[in-house]
């Protein structure tokens, strides 16, 4: 998983510009999260479910304001099918590429955050991406 100022998955690549970011705002943020996923030769055909939720730096769901005016916690679940790519060879393990696009999210500054994923209701410390929001800017006299 990578923060990135653009993301793209396209012929089972992932294309990055700006990837590695790790600060971003407090002004509203575009950037994306990119995902190679590998799975085994046997999981070709099935479906899996991936879950991406934000969390604060005190472990609580994000909330963002809705189109309604209320407030949900952020979060992306899909479900992708596993297909092998033309030419693969039977025992190969096979690449889903995800990537994700976030326009204009604004966050609180001076805060500290973390995406983490889950694939079928399983987590792994290491599906987790963390970032940082820059401190508000001090009002000019």
């Amino acid at each position: 998983m990578v923060l990135a100022e653009h993301v793209q998955g396209a012929e089972g690549k992932l294309n990055l510009i700006g990837g590695g970011l790790r600060w971003m705002g407090p002004q509203p943020s575009t950037f994306g999260i990119g995902m190679v996923l590998e799975f085994p030769w046997e999981a070709v055909g099935e479906d899996h479910t991936v879950k991406l939720d934000l969390i604060d730096g005190d472990g609580v769901p994000v909330e963002l304001p809705q189109g309604d005016g209320m407030e949900a916690p952020f979060g992306f679940e899909a479900t992708l099918p596993v297909a092998a790519p033309p030419g693969s060879r039977r025992g190969m393990p096979v690449n889903v590429c995800i990537a994700i696009s976030m326009v204009q999210m604004q966050l609180p500054p001076d805060g500290r955050f973390e995406f983490r994923m889950e694939i079928d209701g399983e987590a792994h410390e290491d599906w987790r991406i963390g970032f940082n929001t820059r401190p508000a800017q001090a009002e000019e006299d």
